[in-house]
Order: structure tokens, then C-alpha cells, then sequence
């Protein structure tokens, strides 16, 4: 019955990428999210830490002398060397046409600054936003990943109705000194040829080594989804 319910998903998914307002990336970024670490281990020949962070946010730059904005981007994942020598920002894209130059001009930009920087601005995200229960989780899971000390209380604070609390232990959160490593930009994408590119023909030739089911359908998907949506495959 589980393999025919996802069997039945992956049609869903070959059919519907083809409709001009399906959003591929975000029903498909769960399947690519369990496999990264290990792919990326084998790909890159580097032990990658198997907790990996979605939607890391990035904190909108604005011009000097206006006012202060607590808005975000967002980077698909964060994914940490298990020895912390590197940190991978990966971005998903199930069409090459969605390749935007704003994006890859904020990577770059994001990546220029750091990876302790980008977390102290979350940090100050987080004492602003209404979310900050939410916030506290990104910032404990952040700290799974040795980058960022938080306080003890952090995590019992997250639990209380309301947030009460949080913001106090927010002021007491920082970025520790293992975040001070350099970000490594990589783009996860039907096709390509640079040598930040990993495709999907990549991807798919790594799933079949896995001996595991959901993992080869995943991997027929892949292959279909290295053409064009709305082109026949």
C-alpha cells in the first residue's frame, strides 16, 4: 500500500510540474532534504553534518541611512561540514528558467558576509518577529550544529505559551566561534555545466545506488524533471 500511495505521488509530480502555477520545488524539497547529506558527503568527498537547515533566512540589506527593515530571503538549505570546515549554501531549482541574477547576487553578497554575521541578524530578526517560538527553533537548531551559543533556558522557553520569555534569551544568544568559516554556494538544478552546478542526472545516478525503492522512484522522477516543464519527457 506505501509503495503504491508513493508511486502515486511521483505521477502527481510528473504531471503537475507541468501546470503554469505548480510549485515544484516546494512538494519536491522534502524528498531531495533527506537524501542531501549523504549525497553531499559522497559527492563532495566531505563528511557533511546530517542536520540540515531549509529556508535559511537571510536579512534584507537596505541603503545606509534608511530605515532598519527585519525582512528576509531565503536560501533553500544550509548544510554544515561535520568537521565545520565549510558551510553550504544550496539552492533548488526544478526549472533553469527561474534562475534569477537578484538571487544569485544575494548568495554572493549573503556569502561575502558570513555565515556569523548572517546569524547575528537572525538573532535580531528573532527579537523582533511576532514568531519568535518559530525563531527559537531555527536558533536551537542552529545550535545543534555548533553554530551558535545559546542559553540553556532557550530551549524550555520555547515550549511556554506565548513566547514569554524568549526575547530575554534571545539578548543572551550569539554566534559562536566555529561560524566563522567560509560558504561554499552550490545550485541543485536540472542541468548545468558550472562547476557550482550539481544536476538532477547527478542526483538520480546517486539514488540508484541506495537499493531502496522510494529512493530509485525518486530517481525516475529526477530524470524526467531534466526537461523543460511543460516539454514532453
Amino acid at each position: 500500500m506505501a509503495g503504491t500511495i508513493v508511486e502515486s505521488a511521483f505521477d502527481l509530480l510528473d504531471k503537475w510540474r507541468h501546470l503554469p502555477s505548480y510549485q515544484l520545488e516546494r512538494r519536491a524539497d522534502i524528498f531531495f532534504a533527506v537524501y542531501l547529506p549523504e549525497f553531499l558527503s559522497d559527492h563532495l568527498g566531505l563528511k557533511i553534518n546530517p542536520l540540515v537547515i531549509p529556508e535559511f533566512p537571510v536579512k534584507i540589506e537596505v541603503e545606509e541611512g534608511a530605515n532598519p527593515i527585519f525582512a528576509s530571503n531565503k536560501i533553500d538549505y544550509l548544510a554544515i561540514a561535520q568537521n565545520q570546515s565549510c558551510a553550504l549554501f544550496i539552492e533548488l531549482k526544478t526549472d533553469c528558467g527561474s534562475r534569477r541574477d537578484g538571487q544569485d547576487a544575494y548568495l554572493v553578497s549573503a556569502q561575502k558576509k558570513g555565515l556569523s554575521a548572517l546569524l547575528a541578524d537572525i538573532i535580531e530578526i528573532a527579537q523582533k518577529s511576532s514568531a519568535k517560538q518559530k525563531y527559537a527553533q531555527l536558533i536551537l537548531l542552529a545550535a545543534a550544529l555548533g553554530l551558535i551559543d545559546a542559553p540553556p533556558e532557550l530551549a524550555a522557553r520555547a515550549k511556554v505559551p506565548n513566547a514569554r520569555g524568549l526575547g530575554a534569551e534571545f539578548r543572551k544568544t550569539k554566534p559562536s566561534v566555529h561560524a566563522a568559516m567560509p560558504i561554499k554556494i552550490l545550485y541543485l538544478q536540472p542541468t548545468g555545466d558550472s562547476g557550482n552546478v550539481i544536476t538532477f542526472a547527478a542526483f538520480a545516478k546517486w539514488l540508484k545506488t541506495k537499493k531502496d525503492p522510494i529512493a530509485d522512484r525518486f530517481g525516475q522522477s529526477l530524470l524526467q524533471w531534466c526537461s523543460t516543464a511543460g516539454c514532453p519527457s
